[in-house]
């Protein structure tokens, strides 16, 4: 109506400019608008280097990260943290921030009015419609990442939830739609479900949360846990639960809106002081972090184990809080902060652990030391030999010794404990010792035979990181024979690619990107080439490496210099 309006405005002003300002897109064919969206985290980045107030400390990677997160990169909101971290450090506004989760920040920033009146008519109304289209709602805000229809009925069971009633917020335009699917294809790729993943935007999820009472957030956050984590959470057996071959939800909503569940848990239950609520969350937050580390999602550990520590009481047992700073130190090493995962390491060998456990700290803080104190390496590798010489961990100790100490024959010793290692299960430790030999191995088909076998056994265990490396010797195997990359390959190495995206590897995810670029442009596939510099190009902003963005931007323009008429 406002847009027919206009017209007639215009047929008889012709001079006139008519501005709309209004929540929904024009539907009219050929109306021309300009629809404002949030920041993503490369433009944040951009936005916080530019901003005259932010200082230095501020415009880090792990910094922007962290704002970003928490403001989903809309400009007010990041204006806001700016005003507010000039008073608290950045862990004290992440802390302040997830343990009120009515704190929204929203009594210093301006509602839309309509935004207003489209959730009070469902709010106010008594109409049966508008009540189940008013609790979808909440439930969709109580859910960051958003769900599937499907799986969001089982938050609602008194009340039945239709695609009605989500057709109603999308009229409204309360919520949004993001469909599930990969970034690129491969050729002979079986087509899977695409499945709708319904969201709601964040100045409507924030104003909703603000007018549902914390008693109603509290029970939304307990009955969401048993859609995660399995009827059995109170009492102890809490399992992030996962979808395999068939999901229903995709795995980027399972993992944020867990993580985002199981600190909101912990923060009520901080806040009650009562013992019992306490461990149960911790359970919760532990069942989170196993799974979040076993699956090598080791960028969201780093974040939420953080997060974690800062909400638990003082009260918290040096063990109970030693497991989530023993699995930040591990994510932490894995993403290339080594030195504050020592710090961590050294400060844990303090408290006494029981053998299993402590022979995986001495593991872990080896690994850290191997390039840099290789004496001090090795001798907790002896020290984990002397205490379970049949262990695992055995094995990977005898492993870094011999890399370490270089000897002449020190290839077919690794060759000896690799095999031993398979026949015993270890496959971690086998696969990781043929990765190493790999490197340094002449091209063969015993070697190709090798890293199929590394990747098989990876994929079956979900130990992605592994399985990455393995694609990304296997395609540089083939790269360097000068042959295409067989259909099975050349998708193992779209899903390290993948995977190492959402994990910032930078030198891994870079590796990937150079052999999936080649293969492209090899055969001038322009659309994945396009899909793969849109995304490449994201993570090379964060990391400050323009000059790899113009580089492979030129060799885009030069191959097909229809797609762009500017020159780099």
């Amino acid at each position: 109506d406002a847009m027919k309006l206009a017209e007639l405005v215009t047929d008889f002003c012709a001079d006139v400019f008519v501005l709309i300002i209004s929540r929904s897109i024009p539907k009219l064919i050929g109306s021309s608008y300009i629809h404002l969206v949030p920041l993503d985290e490369a433009d944040t980045r951009a936005y916080l280097i530019a901003h005259t107030e932010v200082e230095p400390e501020l415009k880090t990677k792990s910094a922007v990260s962290e704002i970003y997160r928490h403001t989903e990169g809309v400009p007010g909101k990041i204006d806001r943290s700016i005003k507010q971290l000039r008073v608290v450090s950045l862990s004290d506004l992440a802390s302040e921030m997830i343990s009120d989760a009515k704190n929204t920040g929203l009594s210093k920033e301006s509602i839309p009015p309509s935004l207003v009146q489209a959730v009070d008519r469902l709010r106010l109304s008594k109409d049966d419609h508008s009540k189940r289209t008013w609790i979808l709602l909440k439930i969709l805000s109580a859910l960051p990442s958003g769900e599937a229809l499907q799986r969001i009925r089982y938050l609602a069971s008194r009340t039945t939830l239709r695609s009605e009633h989500a057709e109603s917020l999308l009229e409204l335009n309360l919520i949004g739609v993001r469909v599930a699917s990969a970034f690129m294809t491969s050729a002979g790729g079986e087509a899977k479900e695409k499945f709708k993943i319904l969201y709601t935007p964040r100045q409507v999820r924030d104003h909703v949360i603000s007018l549902v009472p914390s008693s109603e957030i509290e029970d939304l956050t307990e009955r969401a846990i048993t859609l995660y984590f399995g009827d059995s959470w109170r009492s102890g057996a809490a399992k992030l639960r996962t979808f395999g071959d068939t999901p229903k939800s995709d795995e980027r909503s399972v993992l944020m809106n867990a993580s985002v569940l199981a600190l909101r848990l912990l923060a009520f239950a901080v806040a009650t002081e009562k013992d019992h609520a306490i461990k149960q969350a911790i359970t919760v937050c532990k069942a989170y972090c196993t799974h979040g580390f076993s699956n090598k999602n080791f960028r969201d550990m780093v974040t939420v184990c953080k997060d974690i520590l800062g909400l638990l009481p003082t009260s918290t047992s040096p063990h109970e809080k030693g497991f989530f700073e023993f699995t930040l130190a591990n994510a932490m090493r894995m993403t290339g902060d080594g030195q504050k995962s020592v710090e961590i390491y050294e400060r844990l060998q303090l408290l006494k652990w029981p053998n299993t456990e402590k022979i995986s700290l001495l593991m872990n803080h080896a690994f850290c030391l191997e390039q840099t104190h290789p004496e001090e390496a090795v001798l907790m590798a002896k020290e984990i030999i002397r205490i379970d010489k049949h262990s695992h961990h055995a094995l990977q100790a005898h492993t870094l010794i011999l890399e370490v100490e270089a000897e002449d024959n020190s290839h077919f010793k690794l060759v000896k404990i690799q095999r031993d290692a398979r026949k015993r299960g270890a496959n971690v430790v086998a696969n990781n010792i043929a990765l190493s030999l790999a490197n340094s191995s002449p091209d063969s088909a015993e070697l190709e035979v090798s890293l199929i076998e590394v990747r098989n056994s990876a994929d079956k265990e979900q130990d992605f990181y592994t399985s990455a490396r393995a694609a990304i010797q296997l395609a540089r195997l083939y790269s360097n024979r000068e042959v295409a990359l067989p259909t099975e390959a050349l998708g193992n190495l779209i899903k390290a690619y993948q995977y190492l995206f959402g994990q910032r590897l930078s030198i891994l995810f870079d590796s990937a990107h150079a052999l999936l670029w080649d293969e492209f442009e090899s055969i001038r596939d322009i659309p994945n080439l396009l899909t793969l510099f849109k995304h490449s190009s994201f993570n090379w902003r964060l990391d400050n490496k323009e000059e790899k963005e113009k580089s492979y931007a030129s060799r885009l323009i030069i191959m097909e210099k229809k797609l762009l008429k500017v020159d780099i």
